[in-house]
């Protein structure tokens, strides 16, 4: 037993065989700046709004959409109406609320702005009609 389990040790010796890995392929290519090729819109030409949002009575108005019109930049109004944003000078909020008209406000020097919304007027007649049954 001895002697058969040396035998296979012998032979197992000269098998093993050592194969290389292929030569990495490199290529070369030129070097690009990005610089050039992407146009990075800088932050500084941004400026912090803040305000509050009110109603006609001067009621600040809760939960609004306040975003900056052909952005994707939005906030909402909190719980006392004040928003933050930042946007261009020049640039024109749109103030959205489902109880109240949308409107546009356009960003001047101030940065403290108090845009007021406009409420939905109904135009119409209510009819009632008495009928046997009352």
């Amino acid at each position: 037993m001895i002697a058969a389990a040396s035998a296979i040790a012998f032979l197992g010796l000269g098998n093993q065989i050592i194969r290389a890995q292929e030569k990495a392929k490199t290529e070369q290519t030129d070097r690009k700046q990005l610089k050039n090729n992407i146009k990075v819109k800088s932050k500084k030409d941004l400026i912090t709004y803040t305000g509050t949002l009110y109603d006609s009575q001067n009621n600040p108005i809760t939960d609004a959409n306040v975003k900056v019109k052909r952005t994707k930049i939005e906030t909402k109004t909190n719980f006392d109406g004040e928003f933050t944003i930042k946007a261009k000078k020049g640039a024109v909020l749109i103030f959205q609320h489902e109880d109240f008209l949308t409107t546009e406000f356009k960003l001047e020097n101030d940065i403290k702005i108090k845009p007021i919304m406009k409420n939905y007027y109904f135009i119409g007649e209510v009819v009632t009609a008495k009928t046997e049954d009352d």
